[in-house]
């Protein structure tokens, strides 16, 4: 199981705007028109601070769906791509606490948040890891597109396609871990690959979860390119499902409970935390670094809890400079609660391999090697 693409760039909290600041004569550092002084930590015009406060405020999600992030931004077409306006506004420090006029620091925006925050240098610095994570993920997401032109969107899938989509993951993941994944060049060939088997499955059913949550999507089960598997009509999706002792009809019955678990034990405990980017990006990295895993060493359980450890830190840090700060340690733990729902949807799926293969073959690189089998 996979998901809907949901762009979201980490948010972060900042003062009210001055609407009394005079035109500087300097140009704004978002889309190059006349400036009206500091804003939340950068120079820019009225306009790119509302719109930077408004989708803080807002919380609101942007997808760039022109130029993969790198549109051009000026006056004349900042309103064109709002993900490119709002990444431009974060690179250029807009953040936490950034203060235009001493008019700001009277907004009731800014109570209760740290009166002098860090450059804007340092303040990306303190979790940039987890940026970087969260980044390379969107980009993992279109690599998978670019891949399966062939595929219509969006569409209800049958059992294969969903293997396709697993095959893709298999097939990425661990060039994506080495890459992107803090420490990943400390681990051996072979403790790579444990942590990797552990991990597939995981990550391929957060990855389910996550999208399913940001699309509020409680009858299906979304996949990161907007298709979806209907669980309302399992027996389209075994449609495919060749066992030659289940007819399509059999395997919706028999798996049926599995599917709406997944929602309930994973997908809406999701949407109700409403996640950005950075906290998906922690969690993937705190599942990937699991510590116990029987196949592995002390040695190696030492190494997995520096990067356990470093994820932790940048969450905390990340938390502590944004709006969430008041509430962070209740608010963290919600978070880690999202791993154990995680390992029962995991356990309830490797209950069904074992049942399928009483029954007959199932794709065993791409569904039963995730499953540890």
């Amino acid at each position: 199981m996979l998901p809907l693409q949901v762009s979201s760039l980490f948010s972060s909290i900042s003062s009210t705007i001055s609407s009394t600041i005079p035109s500087t004569g300097k140009q704004c550092s978002i889309c190059g028109s006349s400036s009206h002084g500091l804003h939340f930590g950068a120079i820019s015009c009225r306009a790119c601070a509302a719109f930077f406060k408004r989708s803080v405020d807002m919380r609101r999600v942007y997808n760039c769906r022109r130029s993969g992030g790198k549109c051009d931004l000026t006056l004349d077409v900042r309103c064109i791509c709002r993900a490119c306006r709002f990444s431009k506004c974060l690179a250029m420090g807009m953040s936490l606490g950034g203060r235009g006029s001493p008019s700001d620091t009277q907004s009731p925006s800014s109570s209760g948040v740290v009166a002098s925050p860090p450059d804007s240098d340092t303040f990306s610095a303190q979790f940039d890891t987890l940026t970087r994570v969260a980044d390379a993920l969107h980009r993992l997401h279109q690599t998978f597109l670019i891949e399966t032109p062939h595929i219509k969107r969006p569409l209800s899938v049958t059992f294969d396609l969903v293997t396709e989509y697993s095959q893709q993951y298999v097939d990425h993941l661990p060039a994506f871990i080495k890459a992107h994944y803090p420490y990943s060049e400390d681990f051996t060939e072979n403790e790579m690959n444990e942590l990797c088997k552990n991990y597939a499955i995981k990550f391929i059913f957060f990855e389910s979860g996550s999208h399913s949550a940001a699309a509020k999507s409680f009858d299906k089960i979304v996949f990161h390119d907007g298709n979806y598997i209907d669980i309302n009509d399992l027996e389209h999706y075994f449609s495919t499902f060749k066992v030659a002792q289940f007819t399509p009809k059999d395997a919706a019955r028999v798996h049926h409970p599995s599917f709406t678990r997944f929602v309930k034990t994973l997908t809406k405990p999701l949407s109700l935390l409403d996640m950005n980017d950075i906290e998906k990006a922690a969690l993937i990295l705190l599942i990937f670094f699991e510590p116990g895993i029987p196949s592995l060493t002390k040695e190696t359980d030492e190494k997995v809890m520096r990067g356990r450890d470093l994820a932790l830190k940048e969450l905390t840090m990340y938390y502590k400079q944004t709006a969430r700060s008041a509430d962070f340690p209740i608010r963290m733990a919600r978070l880690m609660m999202v791993i154990p729902c995680l390992e029962r949807v995991v356990d309830t799926f490797k209950e069904d391999m074992r049942i399928n293969k009483l029954f007959g073959e199932v794709n065993e690189e791409s569904l039963l090697m995730l499953a540890g089998f």
